[in-house]
Protein backbone atom coordinates (compact mmCIF):
# COMPACT_ATOMS: atom_id res chain seq x y z
CA UNK A 1 0.00 0.00 0.00
CA UNK A 2 1.05 3.61 -0.30
CA UNK A 3 2.24 6.01 2.01
CA UNK A 4 -0.10 8.89 3.16
CA UNK A 5 1.90 11.04 0.98
CA UNK A 6 1.69 9.26 -2.18
CA UNK A 7 -2.32 9.02 -1.26
CA UNK A 8 -2.36 12.65 -0.72
CA UNK A 9 -0.41 13.01 -4.06
CA UNK A 10 -2.88 10.78 -6.24
CA UNK A 11 -5.61 12.07 -4.85
CA UNK A 12 -4.74 15.60 -6.42
CA UNK A 13 -3.77 13.75 -9.82
CA UNK A 14 -5.26 15.42 -12.31
CA UNK A 15 -5.18 12.13 -14.31
CA UNK A 16 -6.77 10.55 -11.39
CA UNK A 17 -9.39 13.43 -10.45
CA UNK A 18 -10.79 13.20 -14.09
CA UNK A 19 -11.29 9.55 -13.60
CA UNK A 20 -13.21 9.92 -10.75
CA UNK A 21 -15.22 13.13 -12.07
CA UNK A 22 -16.43 10.93 -15.01
CA UNK A 23 -17.56 7.94 -13.08
CA UNK A 24 -19.20 10.29 -10.34
CA UNK A 25 -21.34 11.54 -13.02
CA UNK A 26 -21.59 7.76 -13.94
CA UNK A 27 -22.64 6.78 -10.57
CA UNK A 28 -25.29 9.91 -9.40
CA UNK A 29 -26.80 9.38 -13.32
CA UNK A 30 -27.58 5.72 -12.02
CA UNK A 31 -28.98 7.00 -8.26
CA UNK A 32 -30.86 9.80 -9.61
CA UNK A 33 -32.51 7.66 -11.82
CA UNK A 34 -33.51 4.96 -9.11
CA UNK A 35 -37.60 4.08 -7.90
CA UNK A 36 -38.71 5.86 -5.16
CA UNK A 37 -39.20 3.07 -3.72
CA UNK A 38 -35.35 2.53 -3.32
CA UNK A 39 -34.79 3.43 0.96
CA UNK A 40 -34.05 6.89 1.44
CA UNK A 41 -34.20 7.78 -2.30
CA UNK A 42 -35.55 11.18 -1.32
CA UNK A 43 -32.36 11.88 0.11
CA UNK A 44 -30.00 10.16 -2.49
CA UNK A 45 -31.17 11.83 -5.60
CA UNK A 46 -31.31 15.31 -3.27
CA UNK A 47 -27.41 14.27 -2.97
CA UNK A 48 -27.20 13.66 -6.67
CA UNK A 49 -28.90 16.62 -7.88
CA UNK A 50 -26.21 18.42 -5.74
CA UNK A 51 -23.47 16.46 -7.55
CA UNK A 52 -24.95 16.83 -10.56
CA UNK A 53 -25.19 20.48 -10.24
CA UNK A 54 -21.71 20.86 -9.60
CA UNK A 55 -19.66 18.08 -10.04
CA UNK A 56 -16.16 19.70 -9.65
CA UNK A 57 -17.32 20.72 -6.24
CA UNK A 58 -17.35 17.48 -5.00
CA UNK A 59 -14.39 15.24 -6.78
CA UNK A 60 -12.53 16.37 -3.95
CA UNK A 61 -14.53 14.74 -1.69
CA UNK A 62 -14.88 11.45 -3.70
CA UNK A 63 -10.79 11.51 -4.35
CA UNK A 64 -9.78 11.88 -1.02
CA UNK A 65 -11.71 8.79 -0.41
CA UNK A 66 -11.10 6.83 -3.06
CA UNK A 67 -7.59 6.88 -2.59
CA UNK A 68 -8.14 5.28 1.18
CA UNK A 69 -9.89 2.08 0.02
CA UNK A 70 -6.88 -0.68 -0.45
CA UNK A 71 -7.96 -1.97 -3.74
CA UNK A 72 -7.87 1.57 -4.77
CA UNK A 73 -4.32 2.24 -3.01
CA UNK A 74 -2.95 -0.90 -4.00
CA UNK A 75 -4.05 -1.03 -7.66
CA UNK A 76 -3.30 2.40 -9.06
CA UNK A 77 -0.11 4.47 -8.16
CA UNK A 78 1.85 7.12 -9.82
CA UNK A 79 4.50 6.15 -12.27
CA UNK A 80 6.60 9.16 -11.91
CA UNK A 81 6.25 11.65 -9.45
CA UNK A 82 7.23 14.18 -12.64
CA UNK A 83 4.97 13.26 -15.14
CA UNK A 84 2.54 11.57 -12.78
CA UNK A 85 0.59 9.24 -15.16
CA UNK A 86 -1.52 6.51 -13.81
CA UNK A 87 -0.20 3.39 -13.65
CA UNK A 88 -2.78 -0.17 -13.21
CA UNK A 89 -1.25 -3.00 -11.40
CA UNK A 90 -4.87 -5.00 -11.30
CA UNK A 91 -6.05 -7.82 -13.22
CA UNK A 92 -6.15 -6.15 -17.22
CA UNK A 93 -6.15 -6.58 -20.47
CA UNK A 94 -3.93 -4.40 -22.93
CA UNK A 95 -7.25 -2.40 -23.93
CA UNK A 96 -9.03 -2.26 -20.82
CA UNK A 97 -6.79 -0.77 -18.16
CA UNK A 98 -8.50 2.26 -17.69
CA UNK A 99 -12.10 0.59 -17.54
CA UNK A 100 -10.81 -2.17 -14.65
CA UNK A 101 -10.16 1.51 -13.11
CA UNK A 102 -13.39 2.75 -13.30
CA UNK A 103 -14.71 -0.98 -12.35
CA UNK A 104 -13.17 0.06 -9.19
CA UNK A 105 -13.88 3.73 -8.59
CA UNK A 106 -17.82 2.73 -9.23
CA UNK A 107 -17.86 -0.08 -6.79
CA UNK A 108 -16.57 2.23 -4.47
CA UNK A 109 -18.63 5.58 -5.25
CA UNK A 110 -21.49 3.04 -5.34
CA UNK A 111 -20.89 1.70 -1.70
CA UNK A 112 -19.65 4.69 0.08
CA UNK A 113 -22.79 7.22 -1.83
CA UNK A 114 -24.75 7.07 1.13
CA UNK A 115 -22.08 7.81 4.28
CA UNK A 116 -21.23 10.99 1.81
CA UNK A 117 -24.59 11.76 1.36
CA UNK A 118 -25.04 12.26 5.14
CA UNK A 119 -27.73 8.93 4.88
CA UNK A 120 -26.39 7.00 8.23
CA UNK A 121 -28.02 3.65 7.79
CA UNK A 122 -30.03 1.50 5.85
CA UNK A 123 -33.44 0.12 5.86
Amino acid sequence: MANSLSLHTLALNEEFRNRVRINLVFVTHQIVGELNTTPYSAARQAYGSSILNSVDAFVHRFSQSLVTQAGIAQTITLADPVTDPLVYSGAQTATAEFDEIDVEIQSYMSAVYNDLAGITSIV
